[in-house]
């Protein structure tokens, strides 16, 4: 963790993200390669502090290589994403990306929000949640996705392509194989 403050959350305290530079890296394990199962499911409670920019909430990344993210206000093309939507880049092994991009909108600032994205390798269908509904679904096909490197929690690194930093609330954050 670098610099993480705590807020009042659903469940105790939540993580508080100032939007510059602090953040949470979980070492890469074995038990957080929730890509090399049949699926996965990332979520986690989230009260934005603002939705003008593109936000990382959990990203799996070395630094240089990106895997699986979970990203809010993702402007990911011109007719795709922007501020308040929920979005998720389902890297495979290779590299690939499997975009799936909410409409904008979906979230505000002013209260928590449960978002998630479920991957099923077997039926390759991807989905995107928003307080318990389903706010896109694709077929993105059968692949791996890329679990293996560190897991961050509100941030991308410097070295990345886009560095960027989550602000606002996070609170229980989960990640299944399943």
């Amino acid at each position: 963790k670098n610099g993480i403050g705590f807020g009042s959350g659903l469940v105790g305290q939540a993580f508080s993200f100032n939007g510059l530079s602090n953040c949470v890296t979980i070492p890469a394990s074995a038990s957080l390669d929730v890509g090399s199962g049949a699926g996965l499911t990332i979520e986690c409670w989230i009260k934005p502090a603002e939705l003008s920019v593109a936000r990382p909430l959990v990203e799996y990344s070395d630094g240089l290589n990106d895997g699986v993210q979970l990203w809010i206000s993702e402007p990911w093309s011109a007719n795709q994403g922007g501020p308040g939507d929920v979005f998720a880049n389902i890297v495979d092994t290779g590299g690939g990306t499997h975009a799936l991009v909410s409409a904008p909108g979906i979230l505000t600032t002013n209260q928590f929000h449960h978002v998630a994205v479920t991957y099923d390798k077997v039926s390759g269908l991807g989905l995107l949640y928003a307080d318990g509904a389903v706010v896109f679904a694709a077929n993105l096909g059968t692949f791996t996705p890329r679990t293996t490197s560190n897991l961050l929690l509100g941030f991308r690194p410097a070295e990345s392509l886009y560095p960027a930093v989550y602000s606002g609330l996070m609170d229980e954050v989960s990640v299944y194989s399943r």
